[in-house]
């Protein structure tokens, strides 16, 4: 991955690019993808392929939930007890095991959270919230397939749960299926969630993996309007932009 430092060069690139007195939109578009084509032919050789980003799942357990449970911005070994107590004195609240849980994930002990996820689904079966966390701990641990099928019931049983469906997203295009990624995605964006930005730039970078070059720049595009200072897909659409061979000759060339 190409840490954030060093698209710095593509950042003044492009403050340059939008200083630019043109009278056409094309043109605009053009001098900019110039720009970062300019740039991009200096990463390029240590550059890894651009891969879908999954800063929402990846965060998900640091979220207001977990800090919300364990009383502090930040699961310590003290609030972890707590929960426990709490969990020990209610063993029969689904909810109890949930958070604590969800507080042990968050600690990075997977196994007693896996542990805790279940206890809370044998006491309610139909209780969503501990399918889908148990479906984020197996995916974070590699083990896609469960995380699939977890994030199917919570869906199955919360259809609003935008999280559960970006998650069944990341697990299917782990697994190779992209139809069914890409399929989940643009449900995603439909409902314009607050990380539209992010699903719209895995949109792209998953279109232009299957060859949809065009589709992939619209995405991209869409991130790039939500977020300005979205570098990562101003930088691959900077890349789409040159396979599509949209640039003026000299630059086809770089």
């Amino acid at each position: 991955m190409i840490f954030r430092s060093r698209f710095a060069p593509i950042r003044t690139a492009l403050s340059e690019a939008k200083r630019l007195t043109v009278n056409s939109a094309k043109e605009l578009r053009v001098n900019c993808a110039r720009n970062l084509a300019l740039k991009i032919r200096a990463l390029r050789d240590s550059s890894s392929p651009a891969a879908p980003r999954n800063d929402r799942l990846d965060d998900f357990f640091r979220s207001p939930l977990v800090q919300t449970c364990a009383g502090s911005e930040q699961v310590t070994g003290s609030a972890v007890d707590q929960l426990r107590a709490q969990a020990a004195a209610k063993p029969s609240d689904a909810s109890a095991h949930d958070r604590l849980g969800a507080a042990l994930a968050e600690s990075g002990k997977n196994s007693e959270a896996s542990a805790e996820f279940k206890r809370a689904i044998s006491l309610s079966r139909d209780f969503a919230s501990a399918h889908f966390h148990l479906a984020l701990l197996d995916q974070r641990i590699g083990e896609t397939r469960g995380a699939i099928l977890e994030f199917e019931t919570a869906l199955r049983l919360d259809p609003g749960n935008v999280d559960a469906r970006y998650g069944l997203s990341a697990a299917c295009w782990a697994i190779g299926d992209r139809p069914g990624a890409i399929a989940l995605l643009r449900q995603i964006i439909a409902q314009n969630p607050p990380f539209a930005a992010e699903a719209l730039y895995n949109l792209g970078v998953e279109l232009r993996q299957t060859g949809e070059l065009q589709g992939a720049a619209d995405a991209l595009r869409g991130a790039t309007a939500r977020k300005p200072d979205y570098v990562e897909a101003l930088f691959v659409l900077g890349q789409v932009e040159i396979e599509r061979q949209e640039l003026d000759p000299g630059i086809r060339d770089l």
